[in-house]
Formats: C-alpha cells, sequence, structure tokens
C-alpha cells in the first residue's frame, strides 16, 4: 500500500501557511550552525588559541547536529513536530547566553555541543522537512525544498546579522541567543504558531499497489 495519492491531494491554505512557520524556525535556529564561522577569529584572539582550537567548538556542534538529529526525529515520529521545535528554542536561547559567559574553549565547546548542537539545531532540519511533507501531495517537492531552504537563508542572514563585537566572542553569543529568544517569542511560541502546529497531519488516503510479476 503507498499512503498518498499524489495527484489527488489538496494542498491547503493552512499547509502554505504551515510551510512558511516551518521555514521561518528553520532559518532562525539555524543561526546555531553559522554564527562559529563568523566568530572564529575573535574566538582564537580571546581564548589565546591556534585556528584549531578555535574550530574545536564547530566540530562538536557538528557531531551533535548529526547524532541529535536522530534522537528528535523520532521523537518527532511519536509525539509530532512541537516538541523538538520547543526543545530547540529553549536549548538555543540557554546555550547562546551560557556560552556568553564561557571561561575557557572547552566550556564553550562542550555549551555548544550539547546545548547548541545536539539539543538545539538537530531539531530544525529533518522533522519539519519530514513533517512538511504530510501536507503536500502534487507539490511536495518544491515544499520540502522550500522548507529546506531556511538552513542557507540562515547562512546567508546570519554572517551580517551577527559581526564581532568589541566585547568578543562571548558578547556576539549573548547576542544571538537575545536575537533567538527574541524570535521565538514573538513567532514561534505565539498562540497562533502554537495552533498551527499542534494540528494533526491530514489524513492521506491509501491507494493500492500494482504488482508486477517477471517471468
Amino acid at each position: 500500500m503507498v499512503p498518498v495519492n499524489v495527484g489527488k491531494t489538496p494542498e491547503s491554505v493552512y499547509a502554505w501557511r504551515r510551510l512558511a512557520t516551518s521555514l521561518l524556525a528553520m532559518t532562525v535556529a539555524g543561526s546555531g550552525m553559522y554564527v562559529l564561522s563568523v566568530i572564529l577569529p575573535t574566538l582564537q584572539a580571546q581564548f589565546g588559541i591556534d585556528r584549531a582550537s578555535a574550530s574545536l567548538p564547530f566540530t562538536l556542534t557538528m557531531l551533535g547536529f548529526g547524532v541529535g538529529g536522530v534522537f528528535m526525529g523520532k521523537l518527532a515520529d511519536r509525539y509530532g513536530i512541537v516538541p523538538p521545535l520547543v526543545i530547540s528554542a529553549f536549548s538555543l536561547c540557554l546555550g547562546f547566553c551560557l556560552a556568553s559567559r564561557a571561561t575557557s574553549i572547552w566550556e564553550f565547546a562542550l555549551i555548544h555541543g550539547i546545548l547548541i548542537g545536539f539539543w538545539g539545531i538537530s531539531a530544525i532540519f529533518a522533522p519539519p522537512i519530514a513533517d512538511i511533507s504530510h501536507w503536500f501531495g502534487r507539490r511536495r517537492g518544491i515544499a520540502v525544498a522550500i522548507c529546506a531552504s531556511g538552513a542557507y537563508l540562515a547562512g546567508a542572514i546570519c554572517p551580517n546579522t551577527f559581526r564581532p563585537r568589541s566585547g568578543g566572542a562571548r558578547l556576539t553569543s549573548g547576542l544571538a541567543g537575545a536575537a533567538c529568544s527574541r524570535c521565538y517569542r514573538c513567532h514561534d511560541c505565539s498562540a497562533f504558531a502554537w495552533d498551527l502546529l499542534c494540528r494533526h497531519r491530514p489524513f492521506l488516503r491509501r491507494i493500492p499497489v500494482r504488482h508486477f510479476h517477471f517471468h
């Protein structure tokens, strides 16, 4: 059995609104992947370390992103898209704020790997893309592509938004946390977005699969 008849599944206005919500959430949370690339020289100078050591936070962030993605995907399959996004919102804000108070490169790196990588940005790639695919039929490909582009929009916006400040890498991390907190309070934690993302997936009519016999 195939779970959806792609040619006859309608795309409602609600589905497009849900796509816009997912795109904005992915763009905001995607900042966790790109802030470190912006502050790398400042991080190196502030902690008095070489370039390889300064890259450690980014390495742990990407490892957390990969491992956490599996966990968040399983969580989304069981409870829906809302729990991963809520966890991501709080973890990103907390992670950036704690990183602004880090006193060593290892402390800075572990905060990014655990809070920002594993619990933060891991929830904003695979789960929203998997979720949005259930709300589109004929235009599913373009919907998934638009949703996935949020991670790349973050890469286009973050370098100019979070330029290193006079206070160094820790101040930039604090500003990133404040910006994420502000965006999530205005968007994902609003009543509109909550209602938008809490709705159940549409019922997709099952159609039989034709079996081909080879002689």
